[in-house]
């Protein structure tokens, strides 16, 4: 099977951590920067690393970057580089275009553009944070299309001790168990709905958003 091919445009501290994330998963890795300070400490550990202009699109297609899978723009101070990098991946016709956005301004010119998808790093980091701060039993969460999210709950409170048959979380609030992780052997299977919740009990919880932020706020407040 030919193996995935990926361009890292700006290899910054989000820019090295993806390319070498994706490396370690076994993907090829083309990683630039117009930096070469940039360059040299990553050379060795991807597929390829060159000093780079983004914004000369024929430097681009010396560099292959018309053969890539996906592209992801991670440049973030020179959002300028950012827009012209982004538009020559789309002209080059990379089948998917990932570009970072570092306020709400910026998503907004470069989902315009045609960037297949927007990332806002640090607006996401906060949310990430703020929600992990105000309900530290919500391990994880991840965001899946716009309106569904899959969340690892700690299980605390009044849910121990009680089976997912008697608590119906399907009918009262819309959310399905897909999953339960023992603490104790760290196995991860699917839920046997007769079985008691137990104290420690990691749940992995998907449903609408809204669904599930009532979920946790009437749980917290001791009402489910």
């Amino acid at each position: 099977m030919k193996k995935k091919k990926f361009l890292v445009v700006g290899i910054g501290v989000l820019g090295r951590a993806m390319a070498l994330e994706l490396s370690k998963n076994g993907v090829e890795v083309i990683a630039i920067d117009s930096k070469l300070s940039c360059v040299d400490p990553i050379r060795d550990r991807v597929s390829i690393a060159a000093e780079c202009d983004a914004t000369d699109v024929n430097a681009l297609k010396q560099l292959g970057a018309a053969t890539v899978d996906v592209a992801i723009v991670c440049i973030g101070e020179e959002f300028e580089a950012a827009v012209l990098a982004t538009a020559h991946l789309l002209d080059l016709n990379v089948p998917h275009v990932a570009a970072r956005a570092n306020s709400d301004v910026a998503e907004s010119i470069l989902k315009r553009l045609g960037a297949h998808e927007v990332f806002f790093v640090e607006g996401t980091i906060g949310k990430m944070v703020a929600d992990r701060l105000v309900h530290p039993n919500v391990l994880t969460d991840l965001q899946i299309g716009d309106d569904y999210r899959m969340i690892q709950w700690h299980a605390t409170g009044g849910l121990v001790g009680k089976s997912l048959t008697s608590i119906e979380l399907p009918k009262r609030y819309g959310i399905q168990v897909m999953a339960i992780r023992c603490p104790e052997t760290k196995n991860t299977s699917m839920p046997d709905p007769a079985v008691p919740i137990k104290s420690g009990d990691r749940l992995f919880l998907l449903g609408k958003e809204a669904d599930l932020d009532r979920f946790i706020g009437e749980l917290e407040s001791g009402k489910s």
